[in-house]
């Protein structure tokens, strides 16, 4: 996993001050369903 994957927006940590909330929370939902794909495909 790289540092575009683990950020938020504009490289900023998630959770942190991105450009908006809105814009957090979809990246925030995008990674984790990434990975809860990542983990059904590793312990199914």
């Amino acid at each position: 996993m790289n540092d575009s994957q683990v950020r938020g927006d504009g490289g900023e940590p998630r959770g942190g001050r991105g450009p908006s909330a809105e814009g957090r929370g979809r990246t925030a939902a995008a990674v984790f369903d990434a990975l809860g794909a990542e983990y059904e495909r590793a312990f199914a």
